[in-house]
């Protein structure tokens, strides 16, 4: 799972601003719980580190992964923005820890995206890259 901050929310001083971001924990929150009741591997990364830890994972820079993403991207098709391409990168990092073949979980996606058809955004990859792994763990 892909979180947007790691932000502490009671570091937060304007109450407004803290409330969104505790909302923002909420989600993840109940997702790793859920995922941990159902015995599903499951892995919780702050958007901004996605690159650095799949990256990190694969013995590889972070500009390395950005362009093997962004290949990804043409295969795949559009939408093919921010948020998909922040979706892959944690997909890798999910993917090695554990022990899958990024490669083979990737086109497992890709072919079920050309199967399905549109739409097919980062929700959706994330979410088969999600089931994909919990079936084969």
């Amino acid at each position: 799972m892909v979180t947007g901050s790691g932000t502490d929310p009671e570091s937060i001083r304007n109450p407004h601003m803290r409330a969104h971001a505790r909302e923002g924990q909420l989600f993840p929150r109940a997702l790793a719980a859920a995922a941990k009741l159902l015995r599903i591997p499951a892995l919780t990364i702050v958007e901004a580190d996605a690159f650095t830890k799949g990256a990190t994972a694969l013995s590889k820079t972070p500009d390395a992964l950005k362009d093997e993403v962004t290949e990804l991207g043409r295969a795949v098709g559009k939408p093919w923005g921010s948020e998909e391409k922040t979706a892959a990168a944690a997909f890798t990092k999910g993917a090695t820890a554990l022990s899958k073949t990024p490669d083979a979980l990737k086109d497992e996606v890709t072919e079920l995206g050309r199967a399905v058809g549109k739409p097919w955004g980062s929700e959706e990859k994330t979410a088969a890259a999600a089931a994909w792994l919990a079936l084969v763990s």
